[in-house]
């Protein structure tokens, strides 16, 4: 399994508006190949928003990264403070 960590950081205010987006993206992100899971995550702090899903191979998790750089870019353009970025992660999960 592989993880894939989007950011981005915007400009003040952008809460509301990328809570909607994130509602919105979940759906995408269920048809897309080898998808397990997709959490949002939200520092209002430093204005920054971020994904971070779950993928059966590191192929799917990096295509999965790079719809979510381009679809947070198209989006958010006009208050890009930084673009978004992308890791990706290989999963170990110890014995239980």
């Amino acid at each position: 399994m592989f993880a894939c960590l989007t950011t981005i950081r915007l400009t003040s205010g952008q809460r509301a508006i990328q809570e909607q987006r994130a509602n919105r993206s979940v759906s995408m992100y269920r048809t897309m190949n080898g998808f397990r899971s997709v959490t949002y995550l939200i520092d209002e702090t430093a204005n920054e928003y971020g994904a971070f899903s779950v993928w059966v191979t590191r192929a799917d998790a990096e295509a999965a990264g790079a719809a979510t750089r381009a679809r947070m870019t198209e989006n958010s353009q006009e208050n890009i403070q930084v673009a978004p970025s992308t890791r990706i992660f290989e999963i170990y999960e110890p014995p239980t």
